[in-house]
């Protein structure tokens, strides 16, 4: 890890400064700089080309009742270490783990627009807890399942999206939009790289095919499409595999009949939670008005606060 302290008062009160700045011009509602509005609406959640793997079935009508705003890149390392202070994509050594780019001679902050990588579910719980708790009020969270898949279709049934323009994304022009496979391990560059640098898809959102999977909140269970309520799907109470979902593909899925099936727009992965992968990270959900938090009864005495968790599970690398 980076001999950095754990928590940069300074670095962090900046951060969310700019967090907070101007609204998005863009906004139906309000939504901090880096954020893009999703207006409440109706979609047909699940698999739609041949072969359709079993866990996107069936296909289901899900109503989103309520906007939200969602981050338009994953979370970048400069973001996490404003934050957390940590640099989970180096060894204790401060050299890069596998799949990590770092510049030559680079400082262990270095790099600050690649997306943090090596990301835990609980890592990100962590982080958000931070955001949160600098807030006194829970604005931030991971996108539900649903709400990524909806964001990421921006309004299609297509297997991907379109662009801003009504543009298609296909294999063919895949590449203008993602970091895979065929533009990252082929070309020799095995890692994810700098967010919003390819195409954005309808809804100005970047990233959302290939680069890093992303975690989403829910639970995994493969037969949940089955039982997930029409209105606002939360994602199961539990997972027999005590997997959490991740959504979108990362820079090392190759193109496979009946094309790019991992960075599909319906494609579900899972993980365990405590798992630290190369190729999994995060975006943000905001919430204008989030539920009323609880007042926290501190075991130990202490007056209550935020509990920031650790990973169970270190990168074996």
């Amino acid at each position: 890890m980076s001999s950095k302290p754990f928590f940069q008062p300074f670095a962090f009160v900046l951060f969310l400064a700019l967090l907070a700045a101007a609204p998005s011009a863009q906004a139906q509602e309000t939504c901090p700089a880096g954020f893009a509005p999703i207006t409440p609406g109706q979609f047909i959640m699940g698999g739609t080309v041949a072969n359709t793997p079993a866990d996107e079935l069936p296909r289901h009508t899900v109503t989103l009742s309520e906007g939200f705003c969602i981050s338009t890149t994953e979370v970048t390392r400069a973001q996490w270490i404003a934050a957390m202070g940590t640099t989970p994509w180096l060894k204790g050594d401060g050299t890069p783990r596998d799949g990590v780019f770092m510049p030559p001679g680079g400082q262990p902050d270095a790099g600050g627009q690649y997306p943090a990588q090596y990301i835990s579910w609980e890592d990100a719980q962590n982080y958000i807890a931070r955001l949160n708790q600098a807030e006194e009020a829970d604005y931030y969270r991971l996108p539900t399942e649903a709400e990524w898949e909806y964001a990421c279709r921006a309004g299609t049934q297509l297997s991907f999206s379109t662009d801003p323009q009504g543009t298609e994304i296909t294999e063919q022009n895949f590449g203008n939009f993602a970091w895979y496979a065929v533009n990252t391990v082929n070309a020799g560059e095995d890692y994810p790289h700098e967010v919003g640098q390819k195409a954005a898809n309808a809804w100005e959102l970047f990233d959302l095919f290939g680069n890093v999977w992303e975690w989403c909140s829910d639970w995994y269970d493969p037969a949940y499409y089955a039982a997930s309520p029409a209105a606002d799907p939360q994602g199961p109470a539990r997972s027999d595999e005590a997997t959490r979902v991740l959504r979108g593909g990362s820079f090392q899925e190759f193109p496979v009949n009946p094309g790019l099936e991992d960075c599909r727009a319906p494609n579900r992965h899972r993980a365990l939670a405590q798992v630290r992968l190369p190729q999994a990270g995060f975006r943000l959900v905001w919430v204008e008005n989030p539920p009323a938090r609880p007042p926290v009864q501190a075991k130990d005495g202490s007056g209550g606060g935020c509990f920031l968790g650790t990973s169970r599970t270190q990168p074996n690398f």
